[in-house]
């Protein structure tokens, strides 16, 4: 009996012991740096809902004798008297060197813009005349494949496709051997690619992007990276209405919403 008595007795000061303890304070978790930037100009609101579209779609290369931004500010006032409420910017960003045919689509920098076409400053220039002038200005977005120059090639291997013997590969059954194809089962690379969507929704106040070459397998990326950005734009445009979705030959176009 006295034992039992002993036992209960261990057991008490026990857990008297354990609740006298103090308990350490929880750990925050980490607090991100990696911060948008500050929004650039006033958000356009006079995007045209996607039935009212008239879109005019710019390579800048052959549109102009200058063959950039500044070439096709200057011919605003002719691309609105068509009627035009949409201009399309074909992509303005870096193009890559390595293995590069020197095609717009071979992207070095998704947050950089191509020095051949102008500067940033030309860019938003282009763009803020295209609002003064009531119309939205949209970019291609390629969402596919970058340049084998990239830094993600060597900072981020594991974002790309690769055949059997580990080694990154090309989009594959496109021939397209100037680009490397991203493997979007990455949650990182995901992440990465709707940051940079964001980066210039902020950085040149554009309202709305179609995306270029984007596999069929991707849909679901797509969805997301959709509600993303139409969360920060102030149009009325759903993102799935003038992009193609393409996937070797095959291309599907996502009906009007």
């Amino acid at each position: 009996m006295k034992m039992n008595w002993l036992y209960i007795a261990l057991i008490v000061a026990a857990c008297r012991k354990t609740s006298d303890t103090p308990i350490p304070p929880p750990v925050p978790p980490p607090v991100s740096t990696d911060t948008l930037p500050a929004q650039y100009g006033t958000p356009f609101t006079e995007t045209p809902a996607a039935q009212d579209a008239v879109i005019y779609q710019v390579n800048m290369r052959a549109f102009s004798p200058q063959d950039n931004f500044k070439g096709v500010q200057d011919r605003l006032d002719s691309i609105r008297a068509l009627g035009v409420n949409v201009l399309y910017l074909m992509p303005t960003y870096p193009v890559g060197v390595t293995k590069s045919v020197n095609s717009p689509y071979c992207v070095k920098d998704y947050m950089g813009v191509n020095a051949e076409f102008g500067t940033l400053a030309d860019l938003r220039s282009l763009v803020d005349q295209a609002h003064a002038r009531h119309m939205a200005v949209i970019f291609d977005w390629v969402a596919d494949h970058t340049s084998w120059d990239n830094a993600w090639i060597t900072k981020h291997p594991d974002w790309y496709l690769k055949d059997g013997a580990g080694n990154i590969i090309s989009p594959p059954n496109t021939g397209w051997n100037d680009v490397a194809a991203l493997n979007f089962t990455s949650a990182d690379l995901r992440k990465a690619m709707i940051r940079a969507m964001q980066f210039w929704v902020y950085t040149a106040n554009r309202r709305w992007t179609p995306f270029s070459m984007y596999p069929v397998t991707n849909c679901c990326s797509l969805r997301k990276a959709r509600v993303k950005i139409n969360s920060q734009q102030a149009s009325s445009w759903n993102m799935g209405w003038a992009f193609t979705i393409r996937c070797g030959t095959r291309s599907i176009k996502p009906a009007v919403r």
